[in-house]
Order: structure tokens, then sequence, then C-alpha cells
């Protein structure tokens, strides 16, 4: 007998997704899913939170695990600091070994996401016009490190806005997820590939200290 079908919700913080840096070509996991259905999953993901959809969205014809719907899901989310209003939770129905649909959640109200990306890339144009084009690559990246050191602050109250890069460059408060997304938006901008890198600490040392 079959388990009943279910909806559920997943975060990053539950399934410990881990970033990778930047390469040139499209990375897939180690799995059994296929190349074309990973690639066409990643489209299909683009085009919703491009267009903010809402409600469930069909992904049962790419034959996807939750494991492997979650790599492909957190590895666009966190290596490209534009979609900083995609929730880093999403709900979904089916089983561990087939997800069917997935659902989108917002970090902002939907009706305001369109003003807050202009918002957000004319802040980027603001920046990266202050760059001198005479510079070396250092030389703009160290300009894009002490802006954000200068014009950015830590946010010690770590609310969950301050994850992203639109709080980091708009809001001026963030933490270091933030801050890392708003500089891969920056050096991405200039033409200089940037990804965040995240690490999970373990609960123990060696000894079994905590």
């Amino acid at each position: 007998m079959k388990p009943a079908r279910k909806m559920m919700s997943v975060t990053a913080a539950m399934l410990s997704a881990m970033l990778t840096v930047q390469c040139a070509f499209s990375a897939i996991p180690a799995s059994a899913v296929t190349q074309a259905n990973y690639n066409a999953f990643c489209e299909r993901m683009r085009r919703a939170w491009e267009n903010c959809e809402t409600g469930t969205i069909n992904i049962s014809k790419y034959n996807m695990t939750l494991d492997e719907v979650a790599d492909a899901y957190y590895d666009m989310l966190y290596t490209d600091g534009n979609w900083f209003y995609i929730s880093s939770g999403f709900g979904y129905s089916g089983y561990d070994s087939h997800i069917f649909s997935i659902e989108l959640r917002f970090n902002y109200d939907v009706d305001t996401i369109s003003t807050r990306k202009a918002e957000f890339a004319a802040k980027i144009g603001e920046i990266t016009g202050m760059l001198d084009p005479a510079w070396s690559d250092a030389e703009k990246v160290l300009f894009l490190h002490d802006y954000l050191a200068e014009h950015c602050r830590y946010d010690l109250t770590y609310s969950k806005q301050s994850y992203d890069a639109y709080s980091a460059l708009i809001s001026g408060s963030a933490v270091c997820q933030g801050y890392a997304l708003a500089m891969n938006v920056l050096c991405n901008q200039i033409g200089i590939p940037c990804s965040e890198v995240t690490y999970t600490y373990p609960l123990t040392d060696s000894d079994g200290n905590v």
C-alpha cells in the first residue's frame, strides 16, 4: 500500500544545502536525474521566479527526488543574488522518490516585488557606475568590498530579510549571507564571476565536544 500523498515544506537549514563555486557548465548532482530533466527543471524554476508564480507548479515530468529538487533549487538561489525575493523555503507534494509539484514562497509581498526589483537594479547601476574603467579587476573588487563594508552594517537581530542582497544594498543591514549575495550581484554585473560558498560547521569537534 502506497503512503498518502503529502504537502510538506523544506528550508535551506533542514536540507543543509551547500553551494559550489560557479563553473562554466551546469553542474548536475550525483543522482539518477538526467541532464535534460535537470536543466529543464532549472529553466522552469527561473521562469516561475521571474514571474512570481503563486499556487502549485507541476514538475512531475522531470522525475526528480526531493534531494534532486532541493539541490537544483538552492544551487540557483544561492549563486545569484538577483533572486532576493525568493524564499529559501518551498512547499512540495509527492513522495521523497518522486516530487509531483512545488509551491513557491516569497521573502516580500508579491505586489511589491516589481518595485523592489527596479529599486535594486537602480542601486546596482549606481554602485557599479562609481568604478573607474581603467582599474584592474582586483581594484574593482576591492572598491566593491569597501563599499559594502562602509554602507552595510551587520544585523545582530537576524531578521528574516537580512539574509538577501536587497537588504544589504537597499536597507544597509544584513548578515553574512546578505553581504555575500550582494557582492555576488555587484561582481557579476561587471563581468567578474562570483558565487557564494557556504560551509556547515560540525556540532562537535573530533573529541565529541560541543
